[in-house]
């Protein structure tokens, strides 16, 4: 009788080795391309966290010390201490504010601080993003609202209070 030996691998079998690494291989790529879309989301918006705490930093550390004279939604005016030979003196009127700005083609808000005469922008607000200046008994609520999600509500919202005297 002779034996029959098969050497090397059929067609069909090199083609169905084929088919189940391609499968596997796309099964990869594709949690790697939906991972990598949720990575970078993500990252954005912990940047926009980032950016909008630091924000939000400054506008509590500028009100912390302050006396408040009036507020509105988009300004605080207020005075800041300014010591002279031992006595504080609150003649230093400055105020917070937003202006609105084309950016790129699109209206925009920079958080402003005026202060004797001099203009400084503390912060961008990117297109759709809104910062609000709320008055309590003894606080400024500053509301921080994201960019609007395709539903209308906003991707995340921030609340910084900020204990104040008032004049």
């Amino acid at each position: 009788m002779v034996s029959v030996s098969r050497r090397g691998t059929s067609l069909i079998e090199l083609m169905v080795v084929s088919f189940l690494f391609l499968l596997i291989m796309s099964l990869i790529l594709g949690f790697y391309v939906y991972a990598s879309g949720v990575t970078r989301h993500r990252d954005k918006k912990s940047a926009t966290y980032r950016r909008v705490a630091v924000t939000l930093d400054k506008v509590e550390t500028e009100l912390q010390n302050a006396r408040i004279y009036t507020v509105r939604e988009d300004q605080v005016v207020y005075t800041l201490p300014r010591i002279k030979n031992r006595v504080t003196d609150w003649d230093s009127l400055g105020s917070l504010l937003l202006a609105t700005t084309p950016l790129s083609g699109q209206k925009s808000e920079i958080l402003v601080r005026r202060n004797n005469r001099v203009e400084q922008h503390l912060a961008w607000l990117e297109p759709g993003e809104k910062l609000v200046f709320l008055v309590g008994p003894q606080y400024v609520d500053v509301y921080y609202n994201g960019k609007p999600k395709s539903d209308g509500e906003p991707e995340f919202q921030i609340l910084r209070r900020v204990l104040v005297e008032k004049y």
